[in-house]
This record gives C-alpha cells, structure tokens and sequence, in this order.
C-alpha cells in the first residue's frame, strides 16, 4: 500500500531521491515498531508494507512485517515475506527456520522439512533445528491424507458465503492476483454489501491496477461503513497524495486521523508534508513541530527534526534555523552519520565552509555509506577555503571510487 511523500532530511542535491527513499523507509520502519508494541498489527503491517514499497531490499522490514503477520495468525503471508528474507539473505539459517514454523502452521510439513534441511546445510551442528527436524517429520507421517478434505460453502447464510469470498479475495490480493481478488471481493459485496474490509481490500487491488478513481470510491464506502478505522483514511489519502494530486483532499484525511488518534505524531509529519506541496510553509511548519513535540522515540524525532529542517533550507532559505534542528538531532544521536552531513550541506549552501569540512569529515568517520558524495562535497567546501590540494585529494577519491566529480576544484589564475 502507498504512502505519503516524506520530503528529505536535507541531503545533497545529487544524492537527494536515494537519501529520501531511506528516511521515509525508516519512517515507516519505526511507525511499525511502534504499532506492533501497541499490538496495533494492522497498522505495524501497513506501515512495514509501506517501507518495503520505499526500500525493497531492506531485509528488517520484510522480518518485522512477517513476524506481525504472524502475530495475527496470517501465516501465509508470514510465509511470503520469510521467502523474501531468503532471496535477500540467502546464507541465514534463521529465516528458513522461521518460513519453516510458519509452514506447519498451515500444515505444509513436506515445504517446513524442506527448509530445516535447507538452514541444517548453513549450520549442520544446530542442535535445536535437528529436534525440530525429527518433530516436523513425525507429523508429516501422521497429516498426510488431511490435505483435501475441506468443501466449500454453498447454499448458506449470504453472510457466511460473503465472508468465504472475502477470505478469497484477501488471499489473492496478497498473492498479487489482483483481477481475481476484485472478482472475489465484487462476488462478496453482492453478498453483504455493508462488508467495509471488502471495499477496503478491492480498494487496493484497484490501487495496484493504477485505476485511482474505483479505489477513492471503495475507500470512501468503507469509511462510511466505519468511520473510526485509521487504515481507512490512510489508504484514500495515499491515493488522493500521490496519484491523484488533490492535496486538499489528503489534507482532509490527515485531519481525521489526527481526531482519531491526536497524539500520533506521525499523521502530523504526513499533513505536513501536505502542507509543503501547496506551499503552504507555515502550517507545515506549524505541524512539523507538532509532530517533534509529540513524539519519543530518538529514532523518529531525529526524523522529524531533519525533515523541519529541509523546510527551513530549501524553502525558506533560513539556514540558521535548519542548522538548529539538525543539531538538535545529533544531540539525539552523536553516531548518525546523515545529520553530520545533512548539516555539513547547510553549512556549504552558507559559505560556512570550516564547519561543513568539519561536518563532512564526521560523516565519514562514522561510517557515511555515500562516501563518494561526502567526499566530493568535501572537496567542494575545501575549495571554498583555497585548500585547492586538499580538495584534490578528495577529489581523486570520488573518482577511485568509479564516480565523476561533477564540480571540480579550479586551480587559481
């Protein structure tokens, strides 16, 4: 499911969209962290869907999401995500262990001793993993001819039967058969026509066929439905945010989210960003702080106080006030190597060249992963002292690591 757009804590313009995509993920990331401590596991879900879309290779994301699926008894779609923690980390026993568990909870022992033998090649001496071996073998004997025995509904309550096309529908859309799922889901809104999940789920289904319109329309009807579900309003203001562009109505969701749940810190973060795509700072402003007074974790609020930040400089042009937030975020956490260098890119774009060098220089020595762009930008602030050798050299480093300095230092005339 989408989500909404989480402008950059203030990065560098040519690495901009890449230092985007990981602030929103981890966003999202600690939204999920945050709903599941809150056994709030729909919501952990969405929120972890959300930063898998940002950050398809993030391995934690697809661990976390899993884990909560299972937490609601959803093991197939515990098991989906388990299968793209092995494609990501092909060489850890823990995740064919865990698809494994997940497996005979649905009675798929012949696919649950597939993965122990799997995780028994990584690590051959587990000792716990050969238990689970012997036990997933002996239940495989004694299951064997339980696999066909289940008819299907027919001629029932039409609510019983709605709800068997729901479960349906679900299944597909988690399987990414989305024709089928809106087929299933239509069948079950014949049925019970006050069944809000279905309009919800056909809703997305008609989201990933990129039909925008059918899916405000079920978002809508599932909000009339039950006007206090969260995920409801998430899932049309996403839609309004980015396919459609009706900022106003994005905005309007936000706000009913906010009187859902007022002290989420989050909703705020998400209207505010709203708010800058109808250039309409000051209440940007207003619900980024709001955002930063709400919340608790380090994690989000260092978040928080970048993306103010990012306002502050690229908008507003108030350098001052950007370096405040972004050291009140290092305050927060001294071995966050991104506020280093997203303040050392303030410092730059204010000629403050001696702290952006010092910034910068702590970027990398926390272990900055674009450290062709930290070095160059290096260069950049060292040429603006005259340190013309100095900004060579970290020039060369650009260039060793198979990148073009964009902007080279030019020697004096």
């Amino acid at each position: 499911m989408k989500n909404f757009y989480l402008v950059l804590l203030l990065i560098l313009t040519t690495t901009a969209p890449v230092f985007a995509q990981a602030i929103e993920a981890e966003v999202q990331f600690n939204l999920g962290r945050q709903r599941r401590a809150q056994q709030d596991y729909d919501g952990a879900i969405l929120a972890y869907s959300e930063c898998i879309r940002l950050s398809p290779k993030l391995l934690a994301c697809y661990h976390n999401r899993a884990l909560a699926y299972r937490e609601k008894s959803k093991f197939s779609e515990a098991i989906a995500d388990f299968t793209e923690a092995i494609k990501i980390s092909p060489n850890d026993p823990l995740y064919y262990n865990l698809r494994a568990t997940s497996y005979s909870r649905v009675k798929k022992f012949d696919l649950a001793i597939a993965d122990l033998n799997a995780s028994l090649k990584i690590n051959p001496n587990d000792a716990d993993v050969k238990k689970l071996l012997d036990l997933m073998t002996s239940l495989a004997e004694k299951t064997k001819q339980l696999e066909a025995g289940q008819t299907l509904l027919g001629g029932v309550l039409p609510g019983i039967l709605a709800e068997g096309f729901f479960a349906r529908g679900k299944e597909e859309y988690e399987k990414k058969d989305n024709a089928a799922a809106i087929g299933s889901l239509s069948e079950c809104l014949r049925l019970k026509p006050d069944f809000a999940d279905c309009y919800f789920y056909r809703g997305q289904a008609y989201d990933r066929q990129s039909k925008s319109e059918q899916a405000v329309a079920d978002y809508t009807e599932a909000i009339k439905l039950q006007p206090q579900k969260v995920e409801y309003y998430r899932s049309r203001a996403s839609t309004n945010y980015y396919s459609l562009e009706r900022y106003d109505a994005a905005i309007a969701d936000f706000g009913e989210m906010i009187k859902l749940e007022p002290k989420f810190s989050t909703w705020y973060m998400e209207r505010a960003y709203a708010f800058v795509r109808k250039k309409d700072y000051q209440r940007a402003l207003d619900d980024f702080t709001q955002a930063i007074n709400l919340e608790s974790s380090v994690g989000s609020k260092k978040v928080f106080y970048g993306a103010r930040a990012s306002l502050y400089a690229d908008e507003l042009k108030n350098y001052e006030a950007s370096i405040a937030d972004l050291t009140a975020s290092i305050k927060l956490d001294s071995t966050d190597w991104m506020s280093y260098a997203n303040r050392g890119s303030v410092y730059l774009k204010n000629k403050n060249y001696e702290k952006a060098v010092a910034d910068y220089t702590q970027a990398l020595k926390l272990g900055a992963t674009l450290t062709a762009s930290m070095y160059e930008y290096r260069a950049r602030a060292y040429c603006g002292l005259g340190k013309r050798a100095l900004a060579m050299a970290d020039e060369k480093k650009v260039r060793d690591a198979g990148s073009k300095v964009e902007f080279p230092c030019q020697p004096i005339r």
